[in-house]
C-alpha cells in the first residue's frame, strides 16, 4: 500500500518534471519570437527600401531606353506593391 508521503512525494517529482518543460518550452519560444522579430524588422528595411527605390528605378527607366532595365523597373515595382499591401494588412503584433 502506497503511504501519503510517498504520494506526496511522486505528485512533487511530477510537478517538479512539468515545470523543466514548461521552461524548456518557454525558452523556445522565447528564441523563436526573436527570430520571428529580427526577421520581421529585416523584411520591413528591405520593403522600405525597395518602396523608396521602386519610383526612382522607374523614372530613370523612362530616360533610358533599355530593356532589362524595364523588366527591373517592373518586378522592384511589383514586390514593393504587393509587399506593401501584404505589411499593411498583416500587421505585426495586431488584433486578428
Amino acid at each position: 500500500m502506497v503511504t501519503t508521503q510517498e504520494r506526496i512525494n511522486r505528485a512533487a517529482e511530477i510537478l517538479t518534471e512539468t515545470l523543466k518543460r514548461a521552461e524548456q518550452e518557454a525558452t523556445t519560444y522565447e528564441s523563436r519570437a526573436a527570430r520571428e522579430r529580427w526577421l520581421h524588422q529585416s523584411f520591413s528595411a528591405a520593403l522600405a527600401v525597395l518602396a523608396v527605390a521602386a519610383p526612382a528605378v522607374v523614372t530613370y527607366q523612362t530616360q533610358v531606353q533599355n530593356t532589362t532595365l524595364s523588366i527591373i523597373a517592373i518586378v522592384v515595382t511589383a514586390i514593393a506593391g504587393a509587399g506593401t499591401a501584404l505589411q499593411a494588412t498583416f500587421r505585426w503584433g495586431g488584433l486578428c
